[in-house]
């Protein structure tokens, strides 16, 4: 893809900042960014200078059979756009009339700032983009600010880039904090050896059959804290008219909000 594609160019990127964005892949979508010969990731580091990295096979997120795909620049500017044009890949593996799903890694401290005050930050995030946003109360790699975080994140397509636009803002918000290189490069074997809950997540918690009333209002801000049931399935029977066990319908969806940077950008693709 030409430069112009993409609407950045190299100019003006910081060489002395560390920028990094990561996600989950599945096998389909890791083999997706690594095909081609690697025109993705040759199309994203010509276009933005951003450097896009997937783990070896087998080297998978603990817990899960994801590879982690970072992609690095030395601009948050810069690296939204890559981080978009990766993503779009998502897109293009999920079949029509099916929500995209996502998957990204955000340091714990991230996380709260997604979450913000009383959840007021994600249910705005989710009010705007019409997505589901859920973030796990697992830690991954420690309890301190550098810790992973997963943020699961379901719904169309533009949503799910402008959740993308927000973590990079959030993530910009904390790059010059001196943990933030302890996040970029932790590695799936540091992931495993340290795994635990968040502080007051609640986590052990046995979860009700009852679905959530606030999860089907899309105004759930608990995420795994939450004592009632976030049963995804159910929520969308109930959404297409089948109703909810509190009698009422609805979508379900756990959003979070944020200062986003500007969506739109055609999709890309990695090697």
């Amino acid at each position: 893809a030409a430069m112009e594609d993409w609407g950045y160019g190299c100019a003006g990127m910081m060489p002395n900042m560390r920028c990094a964005f990561k996600c989950l892949a599945a096998p389909a979508f890791a083999e997706a960014v690594m095909d081609r010969g690697g025109a993705t990731v040759q199309a994203v580091r010509e276009a933005t200078g951003c450097l896009v990295e997937v783990t070896p096979k087998g080297d998978v997120f603990p817990g899960t059979e994801e590879r982690v795909i970072t992609i690095q620049g030395s601009s948050f500017e810069a690296l939204a756009v890559a981080a978009r044009g990766v993503v779009a890949r998502v897109e293009e593996l999920t079949p029509e009339s099916t929500d995209v799903k996502l998957r990204i890694i955000i340091p714990q401290k991230v996380a709260g700032a997604t979450i913000g005050r009383g959840g007021e930050n994600i249910r705005a995030l989710q009010q705007t983009l019409n997505v589901r946003v859920g973030i796990d109360s697992t830690v991954y790699g420690g309890s301190g600010p550098s810790a992973d975080q997963i943020v699961t994140i379901t719904g169309n397509f533009p949503g799910i880039q402008g959740v993308v636009n927000d973590c990079v803002a959030r993530l910009q918000e904390f790059g010059s904090e001196r943990w933030f290189a302890e996040w970029i490069d932790r590695t799936n074997l540091a992931r495993a050896a340290q795994v635990g809950p968040s502080a007051g997540s609640g986590k052990g918690r046995k979860r009700s059959q009852e679905m959530c009333g606030d999860f089907l209002r899309n105004r759930c801000t608990r995420g795994d804290s939450c004592k009632f049931s976030h049963d995804e399935n159910a929520a969308e029977k109930g959404a297409m008219g089948g109703g909810t066990p509190d009698g009422k319908g609805g979508m379900a969806s756990l959003t979070m909000e944020g200062k986003g940077m500007g969506a739109g950008m055609g999709g890309m693709e990695d090697p």
